[in-house]
């Protein structure tokens, strides 16, 4: 019969439990830039409402192109919506023109 004994302690090493924990979410900085979706995320609405206000110029933060990408400043959209959410043109006399 085979023997059934278990290999040795020495070689049979545990993974270090550091290894096997993901790392915790408190230590990742929240993006700077964000997509539409994100963007909609945030103001707790849906994407197609979120496109209305983009085009319909009720959503204040202008977007950033980032290469073929589209994105929006996280830091910006909550900076709108602790003013109170004004439309782009007030927004931007708010903020001396934005980022421009």
């Amino acid at each position: 019969m085979p023997d059934t004994a278990q290999a040795p302690a020495a070689l049979a090493l545990p993974a270090p439990a550091a290894a096997l924990a993901p790392a915790p979410a408190a230590t990742q900085a929240p993006p700077l830039a964000v997509n539409a979706a994100e963007a909609a995320r945030l103001l707790g609405i849906g994407k197609s409402l979120f496109y209305s206000m983009l085009a319909s110029e009720r959503f204040g933060p202008r977007p950033v192109r980032l290469g073929r990408a589209v994105r929006f400043s996280r830091i910006e959209i909550e900076a709108w919506i602790a003013a109170g959410a004004p439309p782009r043109a007030r927004w931007e006399v708010l903020t001396k023109g934005g980022r421009r």
